[in-house]
């Protein structure tokens, strides 16, 4: 263990700009200078420049509102029990994983419980699920049910009541009818029970994730649903925000807000500029920390949550089925009402004829128009509905699609067109190598891609040398940021920039790991993208004593001209003759009119006390 170095004094203190509210909806005062309100209000507003006047940036919230420090975390004198470290412990992330019982008790009630108290949990309380009876008197809602239930009863009366009817017909219509309601009924009270039970299985497991905190110095792996306001959570590449935060220190740092806006695209995020990082998108690239401000229902998430919890409406083939049926019903109900009244008009007349009236034909023929109004009640057009939409929603989880209610198999089958404004949104948003050119031959590895003159996979791998390659893959897997996580399934998930993912999975494909390649030839400097520049760079230790190489990837039209020569399929290299280069530039413009996004690789050895570099 090592004692944590003291603060030379204690950080200014500065007036809040809210006195803490008394709003019933978000609890009672705290013992903070600043209320949930304010912080939710501040990170709605998006203005980094309110943040740092008064507030004094993200640091300053922290350290004068919130009771945090933004490199130690909260802190205080209920961890005492918690094991600290220096600063060079916490800066190389050593990580102590905590169970959440064990954080609780070590964090103490005046710590965590004020601050909960103060600014809620970072729970999102579901509504507690329907229960199965509850389902199935919701399934008798349907106008078509109600209206057997009706045809029903009246079958069964009838048949009680009436000698004839019932020696002659007994109660098969009306049992018949009772058990066509029963089996839809239970159908689908069965099925939306059964997918309510997946998807508080699923909520459950998406919900429950690790966070790296901050806390009293120490890095501790704890659930998300621990976090509290104040926290200086520790986040990099592909981990998801567990809390609307604001961001405290980074090098270089993207979020992937798509979740959020649709957009693929990643958005760039610096403490100074936009610090504002929203809870449920991931990072995308870069690593950094972070102060949560809000978490819970005053999330941006949590927020969203808590409207998409309405009551389902009626979906337009359930609205169409209900004007059918109450249609049928009126038709049926006219029809015997005809039926009746034109018999009764005979009956009168004969009677008057004959002077005989026999008031037995009357009940005759009531029970014939009754009759025709049960008869023309269909059944089993619930039930056929019922399990046409089962058999669609059994479809639909082959394609790994869980469908939660019946209804949304009907929405989707109803949709005619599907408008989206960028491919990202309807493709698996993420790239493939499909084409190169290497050593002045050009190769394709779809068979979409395959032109006349080109090779394909196959021939590449007979004709490009294990130097060529290694040296490719150097310029790939050195010289990005991005990483691959392979699933339990064998695919591989991209993780930080989407072109960068596609370099290292080519890497991959040629049977080398991109990871192995970093560790064996780590980077000593890295030059970002410059949108100036269009190129990124990355220095690294070279193949002898006294050079170091320095790897370049960025847009062809501008690299191209950085380069005298290239290197062959032994691996050697070779001096551009006159026009190739010419060449090499109509091969890309031919690249990029079908559509693919281009990119030129390209190194230099050089010497160690050679050019300036940060200069060029």
């Amino acid at each position: 263990t090592f004692p944590l170095p003291q603060p030379p004094h204690s950080p200014p203190s500065m007036p809040p700009p809210s006195a803490p509210d008394d709003d019933p909806e978000l609890g009672s005062p705290s013992s903070f200078p600043i209320s949930r309100a304010t912080l939710r209000a501040l990170f709605a507003a998006r203005d980094a420049s309110a943040l740092a006047v008064p507030y004094g940036g993200p640091a300053g919230l922290a350290r004068n509102y919130l009771r945090s420090d933004p490199v130690r975390g909260i802190s205080g004198g209920e961890y005492s029990h918690v094991q600290k470290m220096s600063d060079a412990a916490l800066d190389s992330e050593v990580e102590v994983k905590m169970d959440a019982g064990k954080m609780e008790e070590l964090m103490g009630e005046d710590g965590m419980g004020a601050r909960r108290e103060a600014f809620g949990t970072n729970r999102f309380e579901y509504p507690p699920p329907k229960s199965y009876f509850r389902l199935l008197a919701g399934a008798f809602q349907d106008v078509t049910l109600i209206i057997l239930c009706v045809a029903a009863v009246v079958s069964l009366t009838i048949g009680l009541a009436v000698q004839e009817e019932r020696e002659h017909y007994g109660y098969v219509e009306g049992i018949a009818i009772i058990a066509v309601v029963v089996v839809v009924s239970n159908v689908q009270a069965g099925i939306d029970y059964s997918k309510e039970k997946k998807f508080r299985q699923l909520n459950s497991v998406r919900d429950n994730y690790t966070v790296c905190v901050v806390r009293s110095a120490t890095v501790l792996a704890v659930p998300a649903e621990t976090i509290v306001v104040g926290d200086v959570i520790r986040l990099m590449a592909g981990d998801k925000l567990p809390a609307d935060c604001l961001l405290l220190t980074s090098d270089v740092f993207k979020t992937d807000e798509s979740a959020m806006t649709g957009e693929s695209i990643e958005i760039p995020k610096s403490p100074d500029r936009d610090p504002f990082l929203i809870s449920g998108t991931t990072v995308g690239e870069g690593c950094g920390d972070a102060l949560v401000i809000a978490v819970g229902l005053d999330s941006e998430w949590g927020q969203i949550l808590a409207q998409l919890i309405v009551e389902p409406e009626n979906t337009p083939l359930q609205d169409r089925l209900d004007r059918l049926a109450i249609n049928i019903g009126w038709f049926g109900i006219v029809m015997a009402t005809l039926t009746f009244v034109v018999s009764m008009i005979r009956w009168i007349v004969d009677g008057a004829r004959s002077g005989n009236w026999n008031g037995n034909e009357v009940l005759t023929f009531f029970i014939d128009a009754v009759t025709i109004v049960v008869v023309a009640i269909p059944e089993g057009l619930p039930l056929a509905i019922t399990l046409g939409l089962a058999f669609a929603m059994r479809k639909m989880m082959e394609d790994m699609n869980l469908v939660r209610r019946l209804e949304a198999c009907e929405t989707m089958g109803s949709a005619t067109q599907l408008n989206a404004d960028k491919t990202g949104t309807l493709t698996q948003n993420r790239m493939t190598v499909v084409e190169a050119y290497f050593a002045g031959q050009s190769y394709a590895y779809m068979g979409e891609s395959l032109e006349p003159g080109m090779r394909n996979a196959q021939q590449e791998a007979a004709e490009l040398s294990q130097s060529f390659k290694l040296l490719v893959a150097q310029s790939m897997s050195v010289n990005t940021k991005a990483n691959l996580h392979r699933k339990d399934d064998g695919s591989y998930e991209h993780i930080g920039s989407k072109t960068e993912c596609a370099l290292l999975q080519h890497v991959q494909q040629w049977g080398m790991e991109y990871t192995a390649i970093r560790m064996q030839n780590p980077s000593t400097k890295i030059y970002l993208f410059d949108s100036t520049k269009k190129r990124m760079s990355t220095l690294q230790a070279g193949p002898r004593p006294g050079v170091q190489r320095l790897h370049t990837k960025g847009a062809p039209e501008v690299v191209i001209k950085l380069c005298d020569s290239y290197a062959a399929a032994d691996g050697s290299t070779v001096m551009f003759a006159p026009g190739e280069q010419i060449l090499i530039q109509d091969r890309i413009e031919s690249m990029a009119k079908r559509g693919l996004r281009t990119l030129l690789l390209a190194y230099r050895d050089i010497d160690r006390a050679g050019p300036d570099l940060d200069k060029d």
